[in-house]
């Protein structure tokens, strides 16, 4: 009965006992003691109906903060990955503890989701405000759920936002696209090799909902991004949190930036930025970088770990400091030998921002590999010239390991240093592995037109031991040429071949 909704009200006893004794009210008295119980109480609050359950549709509770809440779980398994993960299992609960914003946010989205209609033009809106805009981009994440993001991005708070809220707002919003880039792989190991149709049909939907999902919420991430203003847009710790294909779209943006910007706005960003610190929140990147150390910082963390980061946690560093202090240091020379080809191979398209001839002696050697992986090898060589004379590792391009980085022919553009003496004598003892048109290409143009005209070649190449061992070699490679099969005399046999093919 109607007059049970008062239970939670201190309701008068004589009001209880009018409507015992009449019932629901109706007509002149009804609407008579309606009013008189609206303006004695105030207007009656009923809880929000529990969603409908589509006819063939199964529900399932779900549990949050000791509330429950029956949805169709077929209906959300439409646009959430969580819920389709669900709709194949058996479960009648769906527990879902800590769930950003409570029951109430969850409630909001599944309004949206299971709405009157599939429409996006018939479903409730979500209501985004100051208060819950985060809770939504967590929720969305955890429900895997693409259509949130593109709700809070569309909607008129998200459009409205300052310059400095927009940055909060993408500094919390980078990590998950580094989260779902990197879960998906994962996802797809776990449900590959599907052997039946409806095993297919359900890996393509949990693998469209995740591609779209990390598409989403990079596109959310840039869109926060194209909303800063030029002295807001801060390349530090706090916006190297993203993925990969974030964080170059960062440099590009940023790098347009620096270029549109002219010299009276270049002037006039300080008085800018302070202005906007009277009047609104003060930026809390405390750490700025250029193009250059953020991509270094970016590569530094798609690089395996590196013990010598343990150094600043020694140190009392810790936060952004911390992280300021890791992109000016050098990796460690065991890292930058144990790092391989595929790794490298990823981060090409960072190395384009990166000043080599700035960077530390090991990270020159990473950066001339990833620019000869990728083809350029004329910038590579102008860097290997540049790097030689103060990075040991890369010297050991050169000569180290089972197959050489670099050509022999590049340490003629370092010819005049004495390492470059010490590295080609290296290269030389691999004379027995060498084919003979390799060994006489690093002989006569390397060592006798580049190397000779040096003093510091004389003292370290010729007078080794090791030459008199490729002298040697050579002159027994000579008269096994001229005594080999079908030469009958020696003075009979034409001019040696330059390069015999038995060497």
């Amino acid at each position: 009965p109607y007059w049970l909704t008062l239970h939670h009200r201190q309701a008068c006893p004589w009001i209880v006992v009018f409507r015992l004794v009449l019932g629901e009210p109706s007509g002149r008295l009804g609407v008579f003691a309606r009013m008189l119980s609206s303006w004695l109480y105030g207007a009656s609050q009923e809880g929000p109906a529990e969603p409908t359950i589509g006819e063939g549709h199964r529900g399932i509770r779900v549990l949050i903060d000791e509330q429950s809440l029956l949805v169709d779980v077929d209906a959300l398994a439409e646009a959430s990955g969580l819920f389709l993960q669900v709709q194949s299992t058996s479960a009648h609960e769906c527990p879902l503890e800590d769930f950003p914003g409570g029951i109430e946010s969850f409630r909001q989205i599944v309004d949206l989701l299971s709405g009157p209609s599939a429409s996006r033009q018939s479903s409730t809106p979500l209501q985004v405000n100051e208060e819950n805009v985060l809770n939504l981009f967590e929720a969305a994440w955890l429900l895997e759920c693409p259509r949130v993001f593109d709700e809070v991005m569309d909607s008129p708070y998200m459009r409205s936002l300052s310059s400095r809220r927009a940055a909060e707002l993408l500094e919390h919003l980078l990590p998950f696209t580094t989260v779902s880039v990197d879960s998906q792989p994962l996802q797809q190991e776990e449900t590959a090799c599907p052997e039946t149709e409806a095993q297919a049909e359900e890996f393509m939907r949990i693998f469209l909902l995740e591609t779209m999902m990390w598409q989403r919420t990079e596109r959310a991430a840039l869109e926060l991004a194209a909303q800063l203003d030029t002295g807001d847009f801060v390349l530090g710790p706090r916006l190297a949190t993203g993925s990969l294909r974030v964080c170059c779209e960062l440099l590009r943006l940023h790098q347009r930036r620096e270029e549109e910007v002219g010299f009276m706005s270049s002037a006039l960003q300080p008085v800018s930025t302070m202005w906007k610190n009277l009047t609104d929140k003060p930026l809390r990147a405390k750490v700025s970088w250029d193009s250059h150390l953020f991509a270094m910082q970016c590569i530094r963390k798609r690089l395996p770990f590196d013990a010598g980061t343990d150094t600043l946690a020694a140190a009392g560093l810790v936060g952004e400091q911390e992280e300021d202090e890791e992109a000016k240091r050098d990796v460690s020379a065991e890292l930058c030998a144990e790092i391989g080809d595929p790794v490298l191979l990823g981060l090409v398209e960072l190395v384009g921002y990166i000043d080599i001839n700035r960077a530390p002696p090991n990270w020159r050697a990473l950066l001339i590999r990833t620019l000869l992986l990728s083809g350029q090898r004329e910038k590579a060589r102008g860097a290997f010239a540049e790097a030689f004379f103060v990075s040991p590792a890369t010297r050991l391009l050169a000569w180290s390991g089972p197959s050489p980085v670099v050509p022999a022919a590049w340490l003629s553009d370092v010819a005049e240093h004495i390492e470059a003496s010490r590295v080609l004598l290296r290269v030389l003892a691999r004379y027995r592995e060498m084919g003979g048109e390799e060994l006489c290409n690093i002989v006569e143009h390397v060592l006798l037109a580049n190397f000779l005209p040096f003093p510091h070649c004389i003292h370290v190449i010729l007078a080794s031991r090791l030459v008199d061992e490729i002298v040697g070699a050579c002159f027994a490679a000579g008269q096994k040429a001229a005594i080999r099969p079908g030469c009958s005399n020696a003075d009979e046999h034409k001019e040696l071949e330059r390069c015999p093919g038995h060497w």
